[in-house]
């Protein structure tokens, strides 16, 4: 915006930019809450044990680290079996009782991620059960295609999602935490695994590494010391 004015300064449009004297606010660090390893299994191991088709969606969830309306937006024609991948090209938002798919937050966040064989065997399963469902339903079921949907084919309320997830949490003993904290769990494990930064900001569809950097500062100051860790006793080896 400052930008602008200066430049409608320029065409003489107006006198002064009255942003000159604005005193920009200090960025704040969020302090994110992530569960480590064996704390995402046994979430998981109890969400399967509630529901097998929520565990799908948490699964996918964490092995991938996409957000909650990318999730809950994926049809089966994002998935590319014989690649092994998955399409994240829309949004699901809900807004008084009506479903919508829009755009993504960015450019940058429609992307394309790899999965692993566990999580496109956990799609497959989730396929199957739909599969049956629809078998059920008959012409009743919804025709959307949707990969996480209700029983009947329709969309997933985000409120009825959380409220599953919340459940989950508490039936665990997990650390409690916000849904959008598993796609951070994603991405703070994927660095402490050795990941670069550059591939995790690609993975979670940032517009930047600098933003990756900022928000898991944490994880990349331990990669650091890793680093010269790993070097010095490289460097000793055989000397």
């Amino acid at each position: 915006l400052n930008t602008s004015l200066e430049k409608a300064i320029d065409w003489d449009l107006i006198p002064k930019n009255p942003l000159r004297k604005v005193d920009l606010p200090t960025g704040r660090k969020r302090k994110y809450t992530v569960w480590k390893r064996e704390e995402i299994h046994r979430f998981l191991q109890f969400a399967k044990d509630e529901d097998q088709h929520y565990f799908a969606l948490f699964f996918v969830c964490v092995y991938t680290g996409i957000r909650r309306g990318e999730v809950l937006g994926l049809k089966w024609e994002d998935i590319n079996l014989k690649d092994g991948t998955l399409h994240v090209q829309r949004n699901q938002t809900y807004l008084k009782g009506t479903y919508s798919y829009g755009s993504l937050k960015t450019e940058s966040s429609n992307r394309i991620i790899k999965l692993d064989d566990e999580t496109l065997h956990i799609l497959m399963q989730n396929k199957k059960r739909q599969n049956e469902l629809k078998l059920l339903y008959g012409p009743q079921y919804s025709a959307e295609n949707l990969i996480f949907s209700r029983k009947n084919g329709q969309p997933i309320n985000p409120a009825t999602l959380a409220k599953i997830f919340n459940r989950i949490i508490k039936k665990s003993g997990v650390p409690k935490l916000r849904f959008h904290d598993l796609r951070h769990t994603h991405a703070t494990l994927l660095l402490e695994a050795g990941v670069s930064l550059k591939e995790v900001q690609e993975r979670l569809g940032h517009s930047s590494i600098k933003m990756t950097g900022d928000i898991y500062a944490h994880v990349t100051n331990e990669m650091k010391n890793n680093a010269s860790k790993k070097f010095s006793e490289y460097m000793q080896e055989n000397s």
